[in-house]
């Protein structure tokens, strides 16, 4: 929940005034003022491999605290992640699930690896489960079908096969949501429910953080991010994606801009385009 590692044209936007370290503030200022529609929260501090003075190896109470403390800043749906670390998150998603029981969040994420011991906690208290793959339409079919046979039922499964960003496989990203929504539109049980993406992923290229000292053709970073960030979303939107997760302020807004003006209701006025000559 840290994002000291995060470029400047991110880190800018939440140090003034500083909410960086705190979750609930960060999450006020992200639903306030960013207008966020959803909050994740990534509990990287539990990894126990990170060092502490990283704000690693944070424990379980830890991390509940902060998410009350989210839970008491802002009223939208929260997605809670974990720090990549198997053993760990297994214990996070249990201590995380007894104590926001009744309420229904949803728990990032879910692997083949680790579907055995996440999906019977989902099932347990309720929860949404993210079924994560890596950009493989077939093991995205089989980790649904694993999570069904331990009983989650299918209204609390979200998919997320991996978001690769612009220039750096999108068109491989692309080709595979395209798939599963195609097949998904055919008939396919298994493949029919709602895709997530991690568009956040767009910082990873090199066009995106770079700075314009070292490469000036590039134009402005403080533009260049947002725009890769916008179109990562954007074009997967087109073959299926219904939740973008996204980091910077700028990409979520012209994002939404582009969702809002392309669903808006059709002009009732009629333009008369012979005044334009």
């Amino acid at each position: 929940m840290c994002i000291r590692d995060r470029s400047k044209p991110v880190k800018e936007h939440f140090l003034n005034p500083d909410v960086s370290t705190d979750p609930g503030l960060w999450a006020k200022k992200h639903v306030e003022e960013f207008g966020a529609d959803m909050i994740t929260l990534h509990f990287i501090g539990t990894d126990p491999t990170l060092p502490e003075k990283l704000g690693g190896n944070q424990s379980i109470r830890q991390a509940i605290e902060h998410l009350e403390s989210v839970l008491d800043a802002v009223d939208v749906p929260i997605i809670i992640g974990g720090s990549g670390n198997h053993k760990k998150d297994i214990e996070l998603f249990e201590g995380v699930a007894d104590t926001i029981a009744g309420n229904r969040f949803m728990l990032s994420s879910c692997e083949l690896d680790t579907f055995a011991k996440i999906a019977p906690v989902a099932k347990k208290y309720e929860q949404n489960i993210l079924a994560w793959t890596q950009l493989d339409l077939n093991n995205q079919k089989k980790l649904n079908s694993e999570i069904l046979e331990v009983g989650v039922p299918p209204e609390f499964i979200v998919m997320d096969p991996t978001c690769a960003p612009l220039g750096y496989g999108l068109e491989y990203s692309f080709s595979v949501y395209e798939r599963i929504r195609l097949n998904a539109l055919k008939g396919d049980k298994i493949l029919a429910f709602p895709i997530s993406g991690g568009t956040t992923n767009a910082w990873g290229a090199r066009e995106a953080f770079m700075d314009e000292e070292k490469r000036p053709e590039w134009g402005p970073r403080a533009f260049r991010g947002p725009l890769w960030e916008i179109l990562t979303a954007f074009i997967l939107s087109l073959v299926g994606l219904d939740l973008a997760m996204m980091l910077h302020p700028g990409a979520v807004a012209g994002f939404k801009d582009i969702i809002e003006k392309l669903t808006a209701p059709k002009p009732t006025e009629t333009i008369d385009y012979t005044q334009w000559i």
